[in-house]
């Protein structure tokens, strides 16, 4: 694929999920999202959920950090898992938690 292009099914194998997963936290289905990857609205969910695990990385210093924290039910939100709410096409959630945890430290 081209330059700038998230790649949906590296990104998949890097955090462990589902086609599927992926596919609903860009408001697509799979097949939509196998189809036409490249889309102007995937690729920009693709690349929010990029700047999450990136952010967790550096934050955690890890990447199997950065993963379990992704899985991990959190009280934040509601006892969900981060990727839960992420499923549910609320990914600017999450990422207003990192930002206010960044000025603090991620317990």
């Amino acid at each position: 694929t081209g330059e700038g292009i998230v790649n949906h099914n590296i990104l998949k194998d890097s955090l462990k999920v589902t086609i599927r997963l992926l596919a609903q936290a860009v408001g697509r289905t799979p097949r939509t999202l196998q189809k036409n990857p490249e889309s102007k609205a995937v690729q920009l969910g693709l690349r929010k959920i990029v700047y999450v695990y990136k952010l967790l990385e550096e934050m955690l210093g890890s990447k199997n950090k950065a993963l379990i924290w992704l899985k991990a039910p959190n009280s934040e939100f509601g006892g969900l898992s981060p990727v839960d709410i992420i499923a549910k096409e609320e990914i600017d959630i999450v990422i207003d938690y990192l930002m206010d945890v960044k000025k603090g430290a991620l317990v």
